[in-house]
């Protein structure tokens, strides 16, 4: 019997620091990665928002989120996500947590770096060398600049 309630105390306090582990400070449960950031992406591609979020005990939270470009006017989103197309945004996420509106700000910053594209169609020979050796062919290349 004395062996039981060791073994079911052990479980016991197993439980619950388990359960206090998954809380924020002083057993608070608290939303998990859910602060203000500056993301960089690529000027031209697609971003794609967040959809929900978790707290520490793994419940799910939806987001509603608000994109503004950096002259405060609203960009309009689709499929989860935008085309970026100016150099800064601010992406507004809010969610209901704990009877109360919770929101974070995230700053997109663009970068514009030129792509470069290699094609597998071969377009000229180019003749290195003396006469009748040393040919190669060169792939097609594409530069897209922003």
């Amino acid at each position: 019997m004395k062996k039981l309630l060791v073994v079911l105390f052990s479980v016991i306090s197993v439980i619950c620091s388990l359960f206090v582990m998954a809380c924020g400070k002083d057993g608070e449960i608290v939303l998990v990665d859910f602060n203000d950031k500056t993301v960089t992406v690529q000027h031209g591609s697609r971003y794609t928002l967040e959809g929900k979020v978790y707290d520490t005990l793994g419940n799910e939270y939806a987001l509603t989120a608000v994109v503004k470009d950096a002259d405060d006017v609203e960009v309009e989103t689709s499929d989860g996500g935008f085309n970026v197309e100016k150099d800064q945004y601010s992406i507004t996420y809010s969610t209901e947590f704990d009877k109360e509106t919770m929101s974070k700000t995230v700053t997109l910053k663009t970068v514009r770096k030129p792509i470069i594209e290699l094609s597998d169609k071969r377009e000229k020979t180019v003749y290195f060398g003396q006469a009748g050796s040393d040919f190669y062919t060169i792939p097609t290349v594409t530069v897209k600049a922003y």
